[in-house]
């Protein structure tokens, strides 16, 4: 994910997930990363297990745990 600037932020969930904001007229996000950003922001606050189990619910827990700190370090 790119650095966000400060400002309100818009979330597009469309076929080509972005984000906006009054500094930046489109930043593109990854799927995962759309997906991440709206549990968020509908959710609020989560535990990185639950995150991680949405997110990747194929892997084993420590491989979603993983995965989940990879892309959140990108």
């Amino acid at each position: 994910m790119s650095a966000v600037p400060p400002g309100p932020l818009v979330l597009h969930l469309d076929a080509q997930p972005r984000w906006t904001s009054a500094e930046a007229a489109g930043v593109a996000l990854s799927r995962k990363d759309a997906a991440l950003l709206a549990l968020l922001a509908h959710g609020g606050p989560q535990p990185r297990e639950r995150l991680a189990r949405w997110l990747w619910p194929e892997a084993t827990p420590a491989g979603a745990l993983l995965n989940l700190r990879q892309r959140l370090h990108q």
